[in-house]
């Protein structure tokens, strides 16, 4: 019987460790839900990343852009991973670091009318 609990119980124990959900898990809830700006001025105001919580982005280079981008996004060891499903196929790749997303541009594409280099933060919109 002890025998027994004791499989029973680190069964239990490995369910729970995989719903902890650590890793990439907590770095998506930190993320998913939020609008991040990026550090410096967009293309005639702020450069803006969404990421949905249904897993889709859009962003907004600035006011006078009238470029609208959209697509898919992931978190991958670590990485956020946003690729764009139209016909610029772009894919821009982020670390995140307390709460900011810090661009990578090894790997990464250009954005069409922003500077955006290695390093650069978009950081967590705060509510007006």
């Amino acid at each position: 019987m002890r025998r027994f609990l004791g499989i029973i119980l680190v069964i239990a124990m490995a369910f729970s460790f995989a719903a902890c959900d650590g890793g990439d898990g907590a770095i998506i809830k930190s993320i998913e839900g939020k609008t991040f700006v990026w550090e410096k001025p967009g293309f005639g105001g702020d450069f803006t990343i969404t990421l949905a919580e249904d897993k889709t982005f859009k962003y907004d280079e600035g006011s006078y852009s009238s470029l609208n981008c959209a697509g898919n996004w992931s978190v991958k060891d670590g990485v956020l991973i946003l690729e764009e499903t139209a016909e610029y196929d772009n894919t821009f790749k982020f670390n995140v670091t307390d709460g900011n997303l810090a661009y990578m541009a090894d790997g990464s594409s250009h954005f069409m009318y922003a500077e955006v280099v290695d390093g650069d933060l978009f950081k967590p919109q705060i509510a007006k």
